[in-house]
This record gives structure tokens, sequence and C-alpha cells, in this order.
């Protein structure tokens, strides 16, 4: 099997640490005992990248490396970008966290209860809306939404307290979209895309050059056509997909931003971004904890449409976070349970060397 890894030379990179890791031979030593068509990671210090590698092939049993320009799958680690990008309307006075779905989005149809439902209710998950309702195949992208959204806002609202939503992170994508009169894909890349420099990040399946999404089948694994996973209903809680260089840049951004690391967001907004809101283990975009190898908060996130699968785990307090993506995602019991298993293994990798540059 060919390999392509680039490690020094990198196109799209933050600026570079002293010291480089080396993660090629633990990750490739991953993907070979799981069978993974490919596997890539990278160890963010500060603002430096520390060490990045991509291994295997774009499908599994072929011979097209993957590269650090192959983009990735990030399943719902979109929500947090899609909630940095709010962040920046907000500050801006063209949203409010307490912002009302009424207010912004009159046109459409919904129940009494949800009228006060508030944008950091939609962001945190606690907005009482259910998770997800039947994909709808509108005329239009705009028309597919608000069926997908109406259909949830026709059923009765649940308490509120921490449920995990989609169809929130959608209605706080459409708010977006109602108050600039931009596309959920164009806010992207105005509001988080172009200002950090993300090279090579889009929206919507990939294109050539880009990892097949595939599925484990017992012992072996199944490639899957480009375009398997969710519509662009989906916009807001899922979609983006990026090379690992450039997602760093975004992840560096977290990582550095309460400290005054990051120019995109006031420093109160970020603080506000990673807050635990109501103690309940999430912020916005986030899951928040604490972690004595930490020293303090962690913050991480991982991401799937069932075919991919894409994890991060920050530290800001220690200055490091390390990111893990691969082009395989459920099992045949559609469980994400052995991949999310391998992932975690490679986030422990690349944490321990971390922990050599930033004892």
């Amino acid at each position: 099997m060919r390999m392509l890894v680039l490690v020094a030379a990198l196109l799209f990179t933050l600026t570079h640490a002293q010291t480089t890791l080396d993660l090629t031979a633990t990750l490739e030593a991953l993907r070979a005992k799981y069978n993974l068509p490919s596997i890539s990671g990278v160890a963010i210090l500060g603002d430096a990248i520390a060490g990045v590698a991509a291994v295997g092939t774009l499908q599994a049993g072929g011979d097209q490396p993957v590269t650090l320009t192959s983009a990735y799958q990030l399943g719902s680690n979109s929500k947090g970008m899609n909630a940095t990008m709010i962040a920046r309307l907000v500050e801006r006075g063209l949203l409010r966290w307490d912002s009302t779905l009424i207010e912004v989005l009159p046109q459409i149809k919904m129940r009494d209860e949800y009228k006060s439902v508030t944008l950091e209710m939609l962001l945190s998950h606690r907005s009482g809306i259910i998770a997800n309702v039947a994909m709808f195949n509108g005329a239009t992208r705009e028309a597919a939404r608000v069926g997908y959204l109406e259909a949830a806002l026709a059923q009765p609202r649940g308490p509120q307290a921490f449920l995990y939503s989609n169809v929130g992170y959608v209605a706080s994508a459409m708010m977006a979209e109602a108050v600039t009169g931009k596309a959920w894909d164009v806010l992207m890349r105005e509001e988080v895309l172009e200002p950090l420099g993300m090279v090579g990040c889009g929206v919507g399946f990939g294109a050539a050059g880009d990892p097949l999404p595939h599925r484990f089948q017992g012992d072996s694994v199944r490639v899957l056509p480009m375009n398997s996973g969710n519509p662009r209903v989906l916009d807001g809680a899922d979609q983006m997909r990026c090379p690992l260089t450039a997602f760093a840049r975004y992840v560096s951004a977290h990582l550095t931003g309460e400290r005054g690391g990051s120019s995109l967001l006031k420093i109160e907004t970020w603080k506000r971004l990673h807050s635990n809101v109501a103690g309940q283990g999430y912020a916005f975009g986030w899951g928040v904890g604490t972690r004595p190898w930490a020293r303090g908060v962690v913050l991480t996130h991982a991401g799937t449409n069932t075919n991919n699968y894409a994890v991060m785990w920050l530290a800001p307090e220690r200055g490091i976070a390390a990111v893990i993506v691969t082009n395989i995602g459920a099992d045949e019991n559609n469980s994400t349970a052995r991949v999310a298993g391998i992932t975690d293994q490679g986030i422990g990798a690349l944490l321990t060397e971390l922990f050599k540059l930033a004892p």
C-alpha cells in the first residue's frame, strides 16, 4: 500500500513549532491494525503545528494516497464552526444570544411553546426541540429546510434540559441566514474560513482527491460513493469538510482565543462559546469538562455522518490540542463505537507526544 506522508513541508500551516513530531509510524500502526482506509492526525501546540501526518489511501484497496490537502468530512464538528460564525454576527449586532425563533423566523410555522426559544438555547441544546426528524426533499434547499424545521416544531416541546438536537443547530443556521440574507455556506466562508485562512475547506460532499467514505463490514470495510452522507438540509449541524492543516487553524483559534491568541472574536465571546451551560458538560458546539492531564478545562467534540469520523481534544490551560480524522464510520450495526475507540487511541498517542513538548 502506498502512503504519502507530509510532516515538515506544509502548505497551510499556522506557524512551525521548533520541534516537529513524527506521527507517521504511530498512525500507520493504527491504520494497519484496524484495517482503516486512512487515518490522519495533527498535534497542536499553541499557535503552531507540532506534528501532522496523513497515512493510507482515498479508498480501501486503492493506491491513491491521502495527503494533507485531502478534505475530510467533519460531521458534527460543524456545530462548533456554526456557533463560531454566529458569534461573529452577535458581535456585530445582527443577532443576540437571546434572539428568539419567532422574532427572527416569523414565517416558520411553530407551536406556541417554541416562540420563546432563544439562540442560546439552540446552541447549547436546551431548546426542547427533538433531536431529528425525517429529511425533506423539497423543490429547493430552502424549501427542504423549512419543511424539516416545521416538522420538528409541530411536535410538543420537551423540557429545557440538555438534548443533543441536530434540528436546533439547523434552526440556528437558518436564523443567521435570515438576518444576513446569505446562504450558510457563504456565511461560513466569509466569517470563519477566510478570516482564519482555512484553505481547501468547503461544504457538502467531497471532491476528487478527497477520501471516499467507508463503513466496517465484519472484518472488512465497504467503500461508499462520495455522496453518501447527509443532505444540505443539515447545514449548521453537519456538512463541513476540511484538510487537516486547515482545520488546525480553527482548532488553534479556539485553543488560544480566551487568552487573546485569536483576533477572530473578542476574549469574552470565546469564553461564552466555551462556557459550561447550566453545568451540563456542553457549551456552544463543544463538550466541556476537566481532566488532570489538561490541568483544567478540556474542550472536545466528535463528529460523524456515519461514514467518516473526526474527533478533537483541546486543553487550553496547557496550550495543546490533538485531532484525528478517518474516512470510515459506523459498522454493520450502525454503531460508531469501533471507530470511536480507534480514534481515541490516536488522540491518546498524539497527546502523549505533546506532553513531551509541554511538560
